[in-house]
Formats: C-alpha cells, structure tokens, sequence
C-alpha cells in the first residue's frame, strides 16, 4: 500500500474506534440534561402548590387557585420564573379568564 491509503485507512479506523465513545457521552449528556429539566419543572410545581396553599389559607374569600403555566424569561436570571394564575376561576365577559400574573426574580430569592 502507498503511504496516502495508508493514512486513510488509519483514520478511518480510528473513526470507527472512537464512535462508540461519542454516541454515549452525548446520550449520557441528554439524560443529564432531562434529569436536571425534569428536577426542575418538579421544584416549580412545588412551588406553585405552596403558594397555591398559602393564598387559600391567608386571603379571604379564596377557594381556588388555577395555575396557568410559567415561563423563564430570557435575561431574568437561573432562578426568574414568570407565572399566571386564576383565582376561583374567575372569569370576565370581554376577556374569559383573568389571569393574575407575577414574575419572581433572584433579587427575591
């Protein structure tokens, strides 16, 4: 064999060496990264129950408390979170649904 295919055929064995140990650290970097979104979305559930909880039990007239989703914003931090709520599920004749929004920042953390 001439030196060229020679080389070719170095690199192409190491391709195939080294494809294994790629594809499962990626796949082990994607299982990472679900874990710590799937952590994630629980601690703001928790939080949502919490809060759920303490505005029934403090505010008057309070029975239920729908949550309607959260977002983080872009720029707000790790720990910003923007939420909105129904609050006994209120509802107005021009809009549907009023929903009480609030966004929590790490300045309050």
């Amino acid at each position: 064999m001439n030196k060229k295919k020679s080389i070719i055929l170095i690199v192409f064995l190491i391709i195939i060496a080294i494809t294994p140990l790629l594809v499962k650290n990626i796949g082990g970097y994607m299982k990472e990264q679900k874990e710590l979104n799937d952590k994630y979305v629980e601690a703001v559930k928790e939080t949502q129950e919490l809060v759920s909880n303490y505005i029934i039990e403090n505010f008057e007239g309070i029975k239920t408390v729908e949550w309607n989703g959260w977002s983080t914003p872009k720029g707000g931090g790790p720990f910003a979170i923007n939420s909105s709520m129904t609050v006994n599920g209120y509802e107005d004749e021009d809009n549907g649904k009023v929903q009480l929004s609030y966004i929590v920042g790490h300045e309050y953390i």
